[in-house]
Formats: structure tokens, sequence, C-alpha cells
């Protein structure tokens, strides 16, 4: 679980088994390997520029970097850094080819909440 605070600019790598942006057919859509990107996290005010709505402070943003994004179907896959889970993907503004950041919830934000839950249930 995530042990420090990431900065802007630093590079994480994001998974998931969603769609490739240049897949058209529905029937192929579902791959079936896990695939990562490398992107830069994103300071508050920029992401909040750049998707023009104001973010809760739960919020991690990533991405948008040489225009590679989360893509349908990476919905709850890990953010990483440094071999730790910092993030998990929620959502994207468009399926790759975008230079806006996709949004993740931040592990750290909810790390004693895990903590706590994860003693209660004997782990």
């Amino acid at each position: 679980m995530c042990s420090m605070e990431i900065f802007p600019s630093e590079f994480v790598t994001v998974a998931g088994w969603g769609k490739n942006e240049k897949q058209q057919d529905p029937a192929r859509s579902a791959r079936n390997s896990l695939r990562t990107i490398t992107v830069p996290i994103m300071g508050r005010k920029e992401c909040q520029r750049k998707l023009k709505r104001v973010l809760p402070p739960n919020i991690l943003c990533a991405g948008g970097h040489k225009k590679r994004t989360i893509c349908d179907g990476d919905s709850g896959g890990p953010l990483m850094f440094r071999n730790e889970v910092c993030g998990v993907n929620t959502w994207t503004w468009e399926c790759g080819q975008s230079e806006k950041p996709d949004v993740y919830m931040s592990v750290r934000y909810y790390a004693n909440f895990i903590k706590n839950t994860m003693e209660s249930m004997g782990n």
C-alpha cells in the first residue's frame, strides 16, 4: 500500500485489462493480456483546469502524456509508484488519444480505512 506522497511530474505505472483505443469491433474489446502504461502525475490545479471541474481531495490525476490514457474496462486497475499501489483506476475523459488526465482514487487517502478493515478481517 502507498506509503509516500506522489508529486506532480513523477511517473507512475497504471495497468488494466481494458479495451485498446484502436479496437473498433465490440466483440474484440475484451483483452487476454494485462497492459501497462507509464504516465506522469498531474497537479490538482492543472488537472481541474484540463477537466474543467472541481475534484474532491481523494483523487489523483495522471496520464494524458503523449496522449496515453486508460480505456474502457481498465477501472479498478492499479496505479503503481515504486512497487506500491497508490491509486485505483476510476475514469478517463476519452479512451486513448487524449491530452486530458485520467482520474484515480487515492489509496493513501484511504490508508487508515484499508488497514482497519484488513485488521478487522484478521489479515
